[in-house]
């Protein structure tokens, strides 16, 4: 019995423990989130076209912030020497027309953006017409609570020899999402003749559940396509 008492505690320590590692490992992309949205309606305010979601990129920024937490430094330039451009190339991009950075330590995401929005420097980064992509990165850690960086490139284009490993399991989730967005095509009007005919409760609560799976389809494929860029 004591024995059954002692695996269960065991087995009951290890689970919390891989709850709270994955609580930790998830709420940097919150924090992602939360920036980019912050950042394309700053962006929408004066007219912008809001800036894409760069998987490859997004990998270069976390990396960086993870390094700067790691080996105690906030620069742009790595201890090695490792500048924006090498990170770039190492997560398999080329091409690029033009590169920003901006970096931040804050305890929030509101913090770290109003930080950025008080510099003219890092204000232009954001502002600026000609970036096309964008990757967040935010790690947990560090003096400040949490380390931001943010890139921004115009144009990226895959390197040659990665073009050929964009993954299997991405082009097959893109191919899916395609497919059952077309099954769902058409709810959106199917919904609006629903409501003049005075169609039944059930059947307008069906229709906007088709309408919000549809919606959800379209960011998701949004997102899949970004992490190919």
């Amino acid at each position: 019995m004591k024995k059954n008492l002692g695996m269960s505690l065991i087995i009951l320590i290890v689970l919390s423990f891989l709850a709270m590692t994955s609580m930790v490992m998830a709420s940097p992309n919150t924090h992602e989130q939360k920036v980019f949205k912050l950042l394309n309606a700053e962006r929408g305010r004066h007219r912008l076209q809001p800036l894409k979601n760069g998987g490859r990129i997004v990998k270069a920024a976390r990396r960086h912030s993870k390094d700067m937490i790691e080996k105690d430094y906030f620069s742009h330039v790595a201890p090695d020497g490792t500048n924006l451009a090498t990170r770039l190339r190492r997560s398999g991009l080329s091409g690029w027309s033009s590169i920003g950075e901006n970096i931040a330590g804050a305890s929030t995401v509101e913090i770290a953006f109003g930080l950025w929005l008080k510099s003219s420097g890092h204000y232009r980064n954001m502002m600026d017409p000609d970036f096309t992509h964008v990757g967040i990165g935010v790690i947990e850690g560090g003096p400040y609570g949490l380390m931001f960086t943010m890139d921004l490139v115009k144009n990226p284009k895959l390197a040659k020899v990665q073009r050929k490993t964009v993954s299997k399991l991405t082009q097959k989730r893109i191919r899916n999402a395609k497919v059952k967005i077309g099954r769902l095509k058409g709810t959106k009007t199917r919904l609006t003749l629903a409501k003049k005919n005075d169609a039944k409760p059930y059947q307008l609560k069906e229709l906007r559940r088709r309408l919000r799976k549809l919606r959800a389809l379209r960011a998701r494929l949004k997102y899949l396509k970004g992490l190919s860029a």
